[in-house]
């Protein structure tokens, strides 16, 4: 099986002008490059042949296009290294480009997922795949003047397991919500989106106890099961400060993973008359959550 951990991916619009940074779409209002966002990132692994490179300011990374349809992408990512080796008492180096797969759902009104193969031959973390696609991305998108951040979700449960940890009490909670794009994840806490939209924001929601005491939090708060659901699905991060210690980040030992038979993507660029692996990984995609509890 192949294990994938899942990222979300938000956009965000690039709004200051510098001389003519955004020449070839000046004409174009902001709103309606954002209201293309899918279409435009589309244009981006369309205009790729089967074999192609990421840049990135450091190297440049080769991909294997597998499928590249209905807004569903499906590649390989590879790392070239030079592995040293020895044979007989004498040590060479060796070429080695091992892969990666990756998913990435770009469908109007989806998940907006990519979801990154845990493979540590080939990269050690699938934050660094992310890293990578998110620069390769947004040199892309800068013309359009728009930009990506790709983060991985976690699970809900973690914030509470966090917080169940600490009995003596919790000084504060901050909150890091994304500018709004998505509407499934912008609904959950519709009045600080409308805020961050208004204010071309990230919103921080700072909660400290007052007097110095502790910050009252319970499983049946509606606003902060919404707040925390809308952090762990977008994987903005949330961070709490345990009285007397120092601040604890939710979510990085809790990310989300799901697995995808490895036969699913074997031969999957050649299509068949049903298209049955395709349809397989469309249906993956339709297992994938919004906000996981555990």
């Amino acid at each position: 099986m192949a294990t994938f951990t899942l990222y979300t991916y938000l956009f965000s619009p690039v709004t200051t002008r510098q001389g003519e940074l955004f020449p070839e779409h000046s004409d174009k209002k902001l709103n309606q490059l954002h209201a293309e966002r899918h279409r435009i990132l589309g244009k981006f692994f369309n205009s790729k042949s089967r074999y192609f490179s990421l840049h990135t300011p450091d190297k440049d990374y080769g991909c294997m296009m597998l499928a590249n349809q209905d807004g569903v992408v499906v590649l390989r990512i590879a790392n070239e290294k030079n592995d040293k080796r020895e044979i007989h008492f004498k040590v060479f180096s060796q070429k080695d480009q091992p892969s990666c797969l990756v998913i990435i759902d770009n469908r109007e009104g989806g998940m907006q997922t990519v979801c990154i193969q845990n493979k540590a031959r080939s990269f050690l973390k699938t934050q660094d795949v992310a890293m990578i696609l998110e620069s390769a991305l947004n040199n892309y998108l800068q013309p359009y003047r728009h930009r990506v951040s790709i983060k991985a979700k976690y699970a809900t449960a973690k914030f509470w397991n966090t917080v169940d940890k600490y009995p003596q009490g919790i000084e504060g909670v901050e909150f890091h919500f994304p500018y709004p794009n998505m509407p499934q994840i912008s609904d959950l806490v519709s009045d600080i989106e409308h805020l961050a939209r208004q204010t071309n924001t990230e919103p921080v929601l700072n909660l400290r106890g007052q007097n110095k005491e502790n910050v009252v939090i319970s499983r049946d708060m509606e606003f902060i099961l919404k707040a925390i659901a809308a952090c762990a699905a977008s994987g903005r991060p949330i961070l709490i400060k345990p009285r007397g210690k120092r601040r604890v980040q939710v979510g990085t030992s809790s990310l989300v993973k799901e697995e995808l038979a490895d036969t699913v993507f074997d031969n999957l660029e050649e299509k068949d008359l049903f298209d049955g692996k395709f349809t397989l990984i469309l249906e993956f995609l339709k297992g994938i959550k919004l906000v996981y509890d555990e």
